[in-house]
């Protein structure tokens, strides 16, 4: 046998079918199993761990986010205290930009809370922009209360286009490679070249008039810059952590956006003690 208390990551282990959840009733000790919850909770990828060591879950739309909420959290531990940072299930994060769907993200969002709603777990979903229309991001959240946060610019990685933080990456990649370090005047003027190209769709799927750092693809942005400098290859996951770890000592007020939605959830009130 093994014992363990307060432990996620054995509670992350077990299928929440196999789970028993104790709590002090008024006659003593009272056993919940589940049954509509537990469907729902599988559904959405919820573990055991996530709900009972966790006392708010904030829902990104991958791994690109969860990877820079974890170099934000290292370093501002308080920012994250009892937060669990989930990447969303593909059909939740495919539905925020189409109308049909819209009724069915506040379903779901409802049926979450009433999933969630006995342990007192608060939920937060953070969306990318995208090309959104503010009409329709607006009647989400009027739905959806609270539950749901938009970027203000197009994606996460348009937090990242910081030029001194992107050389410095770059070129710690290009020191790996054995290849020569380039001025930040060099990436610079790279940078804006791709930026004023608005005829570009994979820049600009919004096809704006003129340049527009908030409404690029950053991501995009991010990796037609770094192959213009011997075809390095830009990946998400990697050199948005490097990205995200470079801005939090230069700038690190760029980051400013994924704060404000961890705080959401603390705003809220104090959590609960965790038992």
């Amino acid at each position: 046998y093994i014992v363990a208390t307060h432990s996620s990551i054995f509670l992350r282990t077990a299928k929440l079918h196999r789970v028993r959840l104790l709590t002090r009733g008024e006659t003593g000790t009272v056993i919940q199993r589940f049954e509509r919850e537990r469907e729902i909770l599988n559904e959405i990828g919820l573990t055991a761990g996530d709900v009972w060591s966790s006392e708010a879950i904030l829902w990104v739309e991958g791994p690109t986010e969860v990877g820079i909420y974890d170099v934000l959290g290292a370093a501002e531990p308080d920012l994250l205290e009892g937060i669990t940072v989930k990447e969303m299930p593909d059909y939740l994060r495919n539905a925020r930009t189409k109308p049909a769907e819209i009724a069915g993200i506040v379903g779901l969002l409802n049926a979450i809370s009433d999933a969630l709603s006995p342990f007192g777990v608060r939920t937060r979903f953070l969306f990318d922009r995208d090309e959104l229309p503010v009409a329709r991001r607006d009647a989400v959240m009027e739905r959806a209360g609270n539950s749901v946060v938009y970027h203000d610019c197009r994606e996460v990685e348009n937090l990242l286009l910081h030029l001194p933080s992107i050389t410095a990456v770059l070129n710690k990649r290009r020191g790996e490679l054995g290849l020569e370090v380039v001025a930040e005047d060099t990436v610079s003027r790279r940078f804006d070249q791709l930026c004023a190209d608005v005829a570009n769709r994979d820049l600009y799927p919004g096809a704006p008039s003129q340049p527009d750092l908030a409404g690029v693809s950053g991501s995009r942005l991010l990796t037609e810059l770094f192959a213009s400098f011997d075809e390095l290859t830009y990946d998400k996951v990697r050199y948005g952590r490097a990205l995200a770890a470079q801005i939090l000592v230069l700038a690190p007020e760029k980051l400013e956006p994924l704060r404000d939605a961890a705080r959401s959830l603390h705003e809220a009130g104090p959590f609960a003690a965790t038992s």
